[in-house]
């Protein structure tokens, strides 16, 4: 599972918006009295969490790092935590997840399993991100081996290409889905 933004606490929409404010694309992450604030908002997820998964819990109990991978034999899983900026005054199209968080991420995967598609795991797609992250999370999925994106947010279910990718939004099958 992958937190999503109906998984944390609203807090005062001032705050979100203030770090958003601040935050300077292209680093590695926020500033920690900001990953602080957002990742503490996810105590529900991380009760889901420890619920689901009793004997390890997927995500570390402080949501850090904020987004990590896991290699299996013939791929590998890349986890992402997009709803961390979730709550400000504007989501959609603005979303910031660290994207230069990302680049160490996918050069660990290729020195463990070089040959192995990756498939990533979020719950928003790339086009709820702000531009610059956008651009930067394309660019590094295109440069590496990033074959499969699955995202849920959009509530419905549908497919793209982009770039070297299939992007699959699987959202919240409803009973009127015909299968």
């Amino acid at each position: 599972i992958v937190p999503g933004n109906h998984d944390l606490a609203r807090g005062e929409k001032s705050s979100v918006n203030a770090i958003m404010e601040k935050y300077t694309h292209g680093c590695d992450d926020f500033l920690p009295e900001d990953r602080k604030y957002l990742t503490d908002r996810f105590g529900f997820f991380q009760r889901v969490n420890r619920l689901l998964y009793k004997e390890k819990s997927i995500w570390p109990e402080d949501l850090s790092p904020l987004h990590f991978y896991r290699c299996c034999e013939d791929y590998n899983l890349l986890y992402l935590n997009t709803a961390v900026m979730c709550g400000g005054e504007k989501d959609r199209g603005h979303l910031i997840i660290g994207a230069g968080s990302l680049y160490p991420l996918l050069e660990k995967i290729k020195k463990e399993n070089p040959s192995a598609p990756i498939v990533v795991l979020a719950h928003h797609a790339p086009e709820y991100f702000n531009d610059h992250e956008r651009r930067n999370t394309e660019a590094l999925f295109r440069e590496n081996n990033v074959r499969l994106y699955l995202c849920g947010d959009a509530h419905s279910i549908w497919f793209r290409k982009t770039n070297n990718h299939l992007e699959i939004t699987m959202g919240c099958l409803s009973g009127n889905e015909k299968g």
